[in-house]
């Protein structure tokens, strides 16, 4: 054992009971470099202690010539050659006295981002890059990982909704896409959310359009205003009409055309919204002769009344 030899210490005086060191180049035994351990006392190898140290001859504390305990602990020396427990970085106990955080002893647990493809892992590139073939957690990407890949233009994860800013399939909501986004648009191509004539305060027939900045327009609407009286203003029908509407018709047998009836043009402001109507004959007509546009569903034909709206 190297804890026998005579050992001298640079500035000290040979003959010293004992020594304490602040540095390892302080530590030298007959030429064998030491180690100035934590507690200040020099240690010297040996292989017969299973921290690979033992102090010095001229160590106080009853240290001399003791193990040095291979835990990193000081001040208990060691003799007997046992290791009971090895204090590992983090602090945990390891009876086996190997320190799993030094990487030796059996192999370590697989970790994502060390490129190899471990059980539970989709891939493993080894990068940090998180929006390239294979994400930091080691899985392929998807739309609504919320992860914005090259292909998409928004990820929001689960919070990705056809009807809010990042649809589905990973696109920013815009008008005009045919997804209604709450609370932004009244409309989107044909969804109207539900809207209809009726919705709009329109009970006549007629479906409500969505126009090309997603608002709901309803010129397309038949409407009726007149208070307290049941008149089906410009809606199709088979022979009559209520409220004393007349049923205009290109002949016997065929869809005509309600037309409500009025004592002069004021009265028919109310029937068609913003068409152009007028009182001819006694009844409410919308007059196509300087446009000739109708509502959707209906067509501008000469009549009896002059060249009208009719379905």
């Amino acid at each position: 054992m190297l804890g026998a030899l005579a050992w001298s210490i640079g500035g000290a005086c040979n003959g010293t009971t004992s020594y304490q060191c602040s540095e390892s180049s302080q530590c030298m035994s007959a030429g064998i470099a030491g180690m100035c351990q934590p507690d200040g006392w020099c240690s010297f190898p040996d292989t017969a202690c299973p921290s690979g140290q033992r102090y010095g001859a001229f160590v106080g504390d009853a240290l001399a010539e003791q193990c040095v305990p291979a835990d990193g602990t000081t001040g208990e020396g060691s003799d007997d050659g046992i290791v009971t427990s090895v204090t590992t970085e983090t602090g945990s106990s390891d009876p086996t006295g190997v320190d799993a955080s030094s990487g030796s002893g059996d192999s370590a647990d697989p970790v994502c981002g060390d490129g190899s493809i471990d059980p539970g892992e989709m891939c493993d590139d080894a990068d940090a890059v998180d929006d390239d073939e294979c994400t930091n957690a080691c899985t392929l990407p998807r739309c609504g990982d919320a992860i914005v890949q090259a292909d998409e233009g928004c990820d929001e994860g689960d919070q990705n909704a056809d009807s809010g800013a990042c649809t589905t399939s990973c696109g920013p909501a815009t008008c005009g896409d045919g997804l209604l986004r709450d609370g932004v648009e009244e409309c989107d191509g044909r969804d109207l959310g539900g809207a209809d004539c009726a919705s709009l305060g329109y009970p006549g027939l007629g479906v409500p359009t969505c126009t090309s900045d997603c608002t709901l327009e309803a010129s397309s609407c038949a409407a009726c205003s007149m208070m307290g009286v049941d008149c089906n203003g410009f809606v199709p029908c088979d022979d009559m009409c209520e409220g004393g509407a007349l049923c205009l018709q290109s002949m016997p047998g065929v869809e005509g055309t309600c037309l409500p009836p009025c004592d002069d043009d004021a009265d028919c402001s109310g029937f068609a919204r913003t068409w152009p109507t007028a009182c001819v004959d006694q009844y409410c007509v919308i007059d196509c002769a300087m446009t000739e546009n109708c509502p959707a569903g209906m067509q501008c034909l000469e009549t009896m009344l002059g060249p009208i709206c009719v379905w």
